[in-house]
């Protein structure tokens, strides 16, 4: 007899094997909304009363320039996104054991 092997993986328990979630990018989020990078940086002062450019926006969104917890929290913020659903592995200088110096 034969048995048909399922495509989803199962550990012993049974259990599915977990999955990446779907990555979808700030860009397209905010193409989505029919907002410019003009509309969410004024959405992101309007709503946490905090500044950021245009450009640190950009660079953000393409991968050029990492973003701190609070840069990413007003972002969600500007976007109407449920807190803690932008992820990053950006950790800024200062919590990466960098002193001021650089060093």
């Amino acid at each position: 007899m034969t048995e048909l092997i399922s495509q989803d993986r199962q550990d012993e328990a049974g259990t599915r094997e977990r999955k990446a979630p779907p990555y979808v990018s700030l860009r397209d989020v905010r193409v989505a909304l029919d907002l410019s990078l003009d509309d969410l940086r004024d959405r992101i002062k309007v709503m946490t009363h905090r500044e950021i450019s245009n450009g640190s926006l950009s660079a953000i969104e393409t991968g050029q320039r990492g973003a701190s917890r609070e840069a990413l929290a007003d972002i969600e913020a500007a976007l109407h996104l449920p807190s803690g659903s932008i992820s990053t592995t950006y950790l800024p200088r200062h919590e990466r054991g960098y002193d001021r110096s650089g060093k």
